[in-house]
């Protein structure tokens, strides 16, 4: 059956006779929509996808999307997940959970995501991150294809949770770049040392000093102050 066949065979469907039950007309169609979803699942997905692009600040298109990162040997999750800015999120155990319950990192009033619906975990040994499906009654799926149990993620790759679809990026380690440029160095006064200072502490910062949220510590505002003194010396 084509995809012209299918969408005939639904406007069939929705325009039979009014003597036929409401059940057999829902039972018609879910079968109907059951085969264009197994012959066209990348499209399907694609539509989900749009569904979850959020417009609401001023009408900008924002991908929902997650990056796993390690940093120092430290795994932890970077994403617009949980509102409109980007998060880290840091696990002592390297396990993001994805449900509709309140208690999860990840959590989402979607009736169509179990309680405990899915898990992003670090897998150390594998140095990986991997899609782990809970046994869900709705399913997992890593671009449109289903999770049995665990499913090694890769750098674009798409997962489906739900009525979520999200994108996701890997970056396994920070990389070190060279110094500027002599020239370009002169241009932005970096040869001062006082100019300096400033961003060699910046650096020495860890990956905790950056966090947010879910331990105690350094709070946000305190960060912030704090890069803002330094990009004053410089200016």
């Amino acid at each position: 059956m084509d995809l012209n066949h299918s969408v005939f065979q639904a406007g069939q469907m929705l325009n039979a006779p009014v003597e036929e039950t409401d059940l057999e007309k829902r039972l018609g169609l879910y079968q109907v929509f059951s085969k264009l979803y197994e012959q066209n699942r990348s499209l399907l997905d694609e539509i989900l996808e749009l569904e979850n692009i959020d417009s609401s600040a001023g009408g900008k298109m924002t991908p929902r999307y997650i990056v796993g990162m390690v940093q120092q040997g430290q795994p932890y999750l970077l994403t617009n997940l949980l509102g409109e800015q980007s998060q880290n999120l840091y696990q002592a155990q390297c396990c993001w959970l994805i449900g509709r319950a309140p208690d999860v990192a990840l959590s989402f009033p979607d009736r169509r995501l179990s309680r405990y619906h899915a898990v992003i975990q670090y897998v150390q040994r594998e140095a990986c991150f991997c899609l782990v499906d809970l046994q869900s009654t709705n399913g997992s799926f890593v671009n449109g294809e289903a999770v049995r149990y665990r499913q090694r993620l890769a750098e674009g790759d798409r997962i489906r949770v739900g009525s979520l679809s999200i994108q996701f990026y890997a970056s396994p380690e920070a990389q070190r770049l060279p110094s500027l440029p002599t020239e370009v160095s002169r241009l932005l006064d970096l040869g001062n040392e006082e100019n300096l200072e400033p961003w060699n502490e910046l650096q020495q910062l860890s990956p905790e000093d950056t966090q947010t949220f879910m331990q105690g510590g350094r709070s946000e505002l305190d960060l912030s102050e704090q890069i803002a003194r330094h990009q004053g010396k410089i200016i």
